[in-house]
């Protein structure tokens, strides 16, 4: 799960936003926050081209997207894990990548 730190802004940044969400309209809400990366667990599927594990491995529930590293790693065991064990046939194998994004 990606959890996430509002950003620290100053007055001037902050009247930029409160204008920019009256230019966008009532129904808008604009929220800063720190900027951070995002780990994506991803399988090959074909030559260069990489899809999240929710896609490939529907049902399985792991989610593609992790806040820290570690956590992606331990997805990735874990799914690894279970492709080897109790799911072993039921699904494709294919190489399975941690991607870090921002």
């Amino acid at each position: 799960m990606i959890k996430h730190k509002f950003a620290k802004l100053n007055d001037t940044q902050i009247q930029d936003i409160k204008a920019l969400e009256q230019s966008l309209g009532e129904d808008i809400q604009i929220f800063a926050i720190e900027k951070q990366p995002v780990f994506v667990v991803e399988a090959k599927t074909a030559p260069n081209c990489w899809e999240r594990i929710k896609e490939i491995y529907p049902g399985v529930g792991f989610q593609s997207y992790y806040s820290t590293k570690d956590e992606a790693l331990a997805a990735k065991a874990t799914l690894k894990h279970l492709l080897l064990g109790r799911l072993k046939g039921q699904f494709q194998k294919y190489p399975i990548r941690i991607r870090e994004t921002s």
